[in-house]
């Protein structure tokens, strides 16, 4: 599990360092948790992750990650103390412009958009 999530975060910080490094650290480090969270959820909730796919759309970078799960994420209370975690998706959701999930008939894709600076 653990060197799924590394290679993610290596793949993105060497398309980041493509891109020209746009947005500097605070994108990096904000891109790089965005990744390890939806990597991770799909690795703890689905079947893993099959694939992870990182775009750039002008003021636009879109972060993507195909699972072969058929649940739909949804974030939890972070707070309930019968199922530890949840803050994940809350992540997710305060470091992107937004996020959704796409169901496909072989899985699903979860994916986030964060603002590029100009």
């Amino acid at each position: 599990m653990a060197g799924d999530v590394r290679a993610g975060r290596d793949f993105t910080t060497r398309v980041l360092d493509e891109w020209g490094r746009p947005g500097g650290e605070a994108l990096r480090a904000d891109m790089l948790l965005v990744v390890s969270e939806l990597l991770s959820n799909a690795l703890v909730h689905a079947d893993g992750p099959v694939e992870l796919t990182l775009l750039r759309d002008g003021p636009i970078a879109r972060v993507e990650v195909f699972d072969t799960g058929d649940g739909r994420p949804e974030p939890r209370n972070p707070t309930d103390a019968a199922h530890p975690g949840g803050r994940g998706l809350h992540i997710v959701g305060r470091l992107s412009a937004d996020w959704g999930v796409v169901g496909h008939d072989r899985g699903k894709t979860v994916w986030a958009e964060l603002d590029l600076p100009a």
